[in-house]
């Protein structure tokens, strides 16, 4: 029974407060990628020294240390779509999904995808269009770009370090996350698997976009499309938010609402001639 992706309701997310990601090597400069096109996405795998792997733990993963195995996006050809999940239904213009494994209790990500639970954990981030390029992403997208016709055989590696850290949100955001147990999202959607879907988006410039939306299926001879999967039902599933998510959707309803308040204000003091 296929449990992911889902629709994020901020209004009836379960509060839990002692939740936080640790994040180690993520600042890390690293070559150790091998870049493909496996026909439904661009996959970054991590071939580097496994000591140095990067890892998440923390209280959200009950302190166990999960490395990663690879990173890959999800997007579509028009804007307002592409990311798998969504928050109050609103869907990102794409989805970076960073697959981790229980690195203490499984030798790889295929051993770990055997386990019903503990052994997977996949790091979501949205990312929103604007029409700078965000520097951080130059790296990744330039692979992106060699990689756009090719199939599995014809891997690229980097020739410039990649930053894992410039594909998050900025620090203090990131402690903004939900949790839930879930599946993938690709074939053969395997379950258990602990998902921290973040709260806060990063940024993509549109020309770094569009280099992800010329992305071909070399075999079908055409665009990958939207490779994105459809919502599914949360079937009676917790899903935890390490913060108040009501609470901070208010308080930005009220900023938006003082904002607007005071621009009235404001213009209608410039009206009458008393500025």
């Amino acid at each position: 029974m296929s449990q992911s992706p889902i629709n994020i309701d901020k209004r009836s997310t379960a509060i839990n407060a002692s939740l936080h990601i640790e994040f180690h090597g993520y600042h890390n400069l690293i070559l150790g990628f091998n870049v493909v096109n496996n026909g439904h996405s661009v996959q970054f795998n991590y071939i580097g020294d496994d000591r140095s792997a990067p890892m998440i733990s923390g209280s959200a993963l009950n302190y166990e240390n999960y490395s990663l195995a690879q990173f890959h996006f999800h997007w579509a050809q028009q804007r307002g779509y592409g990311s798998e999940h969504t928050v109050n239904e609103r869907a990102y213009s794409m989805e970076l999904h960073l697959v981790h494994f229980n690195r203490a209790r499984y030798y790889n990500l295929n051993e770990a995808l055997q386990a019903k639970s503990n052994g997977v954990a996949v790091l979501a981030v949205f990312f929103q269009i604007e029409r700078q390029n965000n520097i951080r992403l130059d790296e990744v997208v330039r692979l992106v770009y060699q990689v756009a016709e090719r199939d599995v055989s014809g891997s690229v590696n980097p020739q410039n370090p990649i930053v894992l850290d410039g594909l998050l949100p900025d620090p203090y955001h990131r402690r903004r996350f939900y949790r839930y147990q879930g599946s993938l999202t690709t074939p053969p959607c395997t379950e258990g698997i602990t998902w921290l879907v973040m709260h806060d988006s990063n940024l993509i410039g549109l020309d770094q976009i569009n280099q992800l939306r010329r992305v071909r299926n070399v075999h079908k001879k055409e665009l990958i499309g939207e490779n994105y999967r459809h919502l599914q039902n949360l079937r009676g599933r917790i899903v935890e938010a390490s913060f108040d998510s009501h609470r901070d959707s208010v308080a930005s309803h009220t900023l938006s609402w003082a904002g607007l308040s005071v621009a009235l204000m404001v213009s209608a003091v410039v009206g009458s001639g008393r500025l």
